[in-house]
């Protein structure tokens, strides 16, 4: 549930430790650890990967976070169906939905990084 693993429903939060997320990137705020060092200049703030969503606000609004509960919704539902395949179906809708480029859940955006992991899947 945590960005690492791709949704971001789950992030950091200064006052309760974690908090709901899921905000798009342009709204993610990093966690800085603030020293002497870093007040006088910025430039040498040490930034993890935790970020925050407070600040900007949009919780619950990535449409990254939203095909991922889509995807475990569908296989909870094929599993109270007793489908054997449930979770092939449900990894496989959400695979195949991210492909498209163009969107906001897509895994191949359009930057730099974007057209490397593109490139490389076609390989």
């Amino acid at each position: 549930l945590q960005t690492a693993e791709g949704i971001g429903l789950v992030v950091s939060d200064i006052a309760t430790a974690v908090t709901l997320g899921a905000c798009p990137l342009e709204n993610r705020v990093p966690i800085v650890a603030l020293t002497e060092s870093c007040a006088n200049n910025t430039a040498t703030c040490v930034i993890s990967d935790g970020y925050t969503c407070d600040d900007l606000g949009g919780v619950m609004t990535s449409g990254t976070t939203w095909i991922g509960i889509l995807g475990t919704m569908i296989i909870l539902v094929l599993l109270a169906y007793k489908w054997n395949s449930a979770f092939i179906v449900g990894i496989s809708f959400v695979t195949f939905i991210s492909w498209f480029r163009g969107t906001a859940i897509t895994y191949f955006p359009d930057n730099d990084a974007g057209d490397d992991r593109f490139n490389y899947f076609k390989q």
